[in-house]
């Protein structure tokens, strides 16, 4: 469906208005390799030339945007002169790098010029390369174009007319060393944050442009985290939304996940389907049976329509609305920002084969596994943020204050972990309980000092074999979490028919007295083989750099700083602490009702202060770093006074957690774990408490 436009009257600083004749002369000769070698648009000629590889692509063939419109204008943008930069944020699977293939084809013979194409990195700008010759070898237009594959480096992707010059992140001299026409961004949400010489790769890539009068840079990424810099370039845009017209009434209209909760469109414009009307979601089967997209106007449609609605959109940018005239449909308005920055927003809604039920299922899926953080930003293509404000300690203590007693286990908790952290004058530590979704309860916490007499000693200035005691304050941390018994509330049993709990899994700090803690823990379990199938103890590192998962295990011989090597080697676990503070984040934030939440212990407002005090100290912030100039996401501790000390505790055991549920195979949905037969087991279970001191007596969620 093609729309009509009204633009404003105002003109573009790129358009021809009030120019003179001169001016105008070197512009327009300035403008040459943009000028068209067909009468055919760009995306028609990309159509007409581009050829798949099946081997690497899902389908062979012509490069086909029938069922992918959306893409046509994001191409046509690539010869517009009045366009400058595009960015692409998308869900996974929507055809972004491929978009960026044939568009590097395409301008070769549409528009050839000095370009540059970069990714997050060499081995992934290595895929790409070879992606880009592989759909040469397969489309006749291009194939005698390219060199022999024994020709090709890792300097330049040559096209005969024109040179992509390769540039990756961690790369300052690729980034910053020629100045070209054209830059293409590849996945920029992964790209370093700076490199080694302290520069921030974006912004060199963007310099690469300066002297070119009319040139481009295009960026497509899935959202990675918060801050996200594709997110950051599309706010930067006109913010393109693909329009897409109900089958039945005919409404022009975003297609959404969430219904709107409030306001005329309240219940309506999104997927309908994955909840059940008193409160909760349905099975994923169900969901992807059921679901069906109720527009705006409260119109059914069903996911066999969905292909129709998607391929007659428009894209309408922000400010701008579509008024169907003479069953015409015409946009109106002026765009709020500036037309120079097309930006796009692209989900999986818009993949052909993917239908409303699939992506219902998605979310009950994400949901009951508690990867919500992945399928906003693989799904639905939006940053995941948390950016919401938390309320004062004692707001919080009331919010989330549950029925049971400090120290008791609530019926729903499955299993307890704990974390330590580890200062010089004694330890802070938190138990906690878990339960379906990453629910979760604080059981118990406190601080226990080193008394007097406890060995002094410069902690990295010997060897572990002279260290002949415990400090006092680890020998207690045995006491008070490791050995003890927490009895399930009121006589009841939990969901695995205990009626008393140990703590499955300890993580403790080895950031200070490293050398004592990792005695402390080596004292507890002669370590097995990895993965580490029985040990209730483990040394932990918090690490805030980008670690792809929740947790990684290393062998370490002796301190990065230098000294004597740790005697037998130190077993470090490394946690991704941005991953659990977003995620212990998140729980604080929501009602204590709901499943996934936070949940403290009755009267915490009495007797924790303290411990509320320190889980609402480190926050996340949006600063600018001061190297780069740009905007980061950090989690900053707001008074240093009262420390972060128990929230660190609190993330320590959230990974134990995660740790668990590695171990044993299974996800955070417990509909999957099996309780046990509470009849048959409970005496043995009873015998085994009393029987067993290495922590066998806690059985294994499955």
């Amino acid at each position: 469906m093609i729309a009509t436009v009204e633009k404003s009257s105002s003109s573009s600083c790129l358009g021809t208005k009030n120019r003179s004749a001169s001016v105008q002369a070197v512009l327009d000769r300035a403008a040459r390799p943009f000028d068209k070698v067909t009468d055919l648009s760009f995306a028609e000629y990309i159509e007409s030339t581009v050829m798949l590889d099946p081997d690497t692509e899902v389908t062979g063939g012509p490069y086909n945007l029938d069922e992918n419109p959306f893409w046509r204008q994001i191409l046509n943008d690539f010869v517009d002169h009045d366009v400058y930069e595009i960015s692409v944020m998308k869900s996974t699977r929507v055809g972004g790098t491929l978009a960026l293939v044939a568009a590097a084809l395409g301008l070769s013979h549409y528009a050839p010029s000095p370009s540059m194409v970069a990714a997050p990195d060499e081995s992934s700008m290595k895929e790409l390369r070879n992606r880009i010759y592989s759909t040469a070898e397969a489309s006749p237009a291009y194939r005698d174009q390219i060199p022999h594959e024994r020709f090709r480096n890792m300097l330049h992707v040559d096209l005969e007319r024109m040179k992509l010059y390769q540039a990756w992140s961690g790369s300052a001299q690729r980034n910053r060393g020629r100045t070209c026409r054209y830059v293409l961004r590849s996945e920029v949400d992964v790209w370093a944050a700076k490199t080694s010489k302290g520069g921030d790769p974006l912004k060199a890539s963007a310099e690469r442009v300066g002297r070119f009068y009319y040139s481009k840079i295009y960026s497509e990424s899935t959202p990675d985290g918060d801050p996200s810099s594709i997110d950051t370039l599309w706010r930067q845009g006109n913010r393109c939304t693909w329009m897409c017209p109900c089958p039945h009434c005919g409404t022009f209209q975003e297609l959404r996940f969430f219904p709107f909760k409030s306001g005329k469109h309240s219940g309506k414009g999104g997927i309908i389907g994955w909840q059940k009307k008193e409160g909760g979601l349905v099975k994923k089967d169900e969901a992807i049976e059921r679901a069906y997209y109720r527009c705006v106007e409260g119109c059914r449609v069903d996911s066999h329509q969905k292909s129709d609605m998607v391929l007659n959109g428009i894209w309408v940018p922000r400010g701008q609305r579509i008024q169907v005239i003479r069953g015409k449909p015409v946009i109106k308005g002026t765009a709020e920002i500036d037309q120079r920055h097309s930006s796009y927003h692209l989900w999986k809604v818009h993949i052909p084969t993917i239908t409303f039920g699939d992506l219902a299922g998605m979310y009950v899926d994400a949901y009951r596994s508690a990867t919500l953080r992945n399928f906003f930003q693989d799904s639905l293509g939006r940053k995941n943020s948390t950016a919401k404000s938390l309320p004062g300690w004692k707001e919080l203590g009331s919010r989330l204050a549950g029925t049971y007693k400090r120290g008791e286990v609530p019926e729903e908790c499955w299993f307890l972990t704990a974390g330590a952290d580890v200062q010089d004058q004694g330890v802070y530590w938190s138990v906690w309980g878990w339960g379906d979704r990453q629910t979760s309860w604080l059981i118990d916490w406190g601080y226990i000092p080193r008394t007097e007499g406890a060995e002094e000693y410069d902690d990295e200035g010997i060897a572990s074999q002279e260290i002949d005691n415990l400090a006092s304050d680890l020998t207690g941390l045995n006491i008070k979490v490791i050995n003890r018994y927490f009895t399930v509330e009121k006589g009841l049993k939990n969901p695995l028919g205990k009626t008393k709990l140990r703590v499955r899994l300890a993580n403790v700090d080895v950031n200070y007295r490293t050398r004592q803690v990792q005695e402390f823990v080596r004292s507890h379990v002669p370590y097995p083989e990895p993965p580490h199938l029985n040990d209730r103890v483990r040394t932990v590192r918090g690490k805030s750099t980008k670690m792809k998962d929740l947790f990684k295990f290393s062998e370490v011989d002796k301190p990065q700083a230098g000294g004597d090597p740790y005697a037998g080697g130190m077993q470090l676990w490394e946690i991704n602490k941005d991953i659990v503070n977003e995620e212990m984040f998140f729980a604080m934030l929501m009602k204590r009702d709901v499943t996934g939440s936070m949940r403290f212990y009755q009267g915490i407002t009495l007797d924790g202060e303290e411990c509320l005090k320190q889980m609402s100290n480190e926050r996340p912030s949006q600063e600018v770093n001061l190297k780069t100039g740009r905007s980061e996401r950090i989690w900053k501790v707001y008074s240093e006074l009262i420390g972060n000390h128990l929230w660190d505790c609190g993330g320590y055991a959230r990974a134990a957690a995660g740790m668990e549920l590695k171990r044993n195979d299974v996800t955070w949905d417990a509909s999957t774990w099996e309780p046990v037969d509470v009849d048959v087991v409970q005496e043995i279970a009873n015998q085994q408490y009393e029987e067993d001191d290495d922590g066998n007596d806690v059985a294994r969620v499955r």
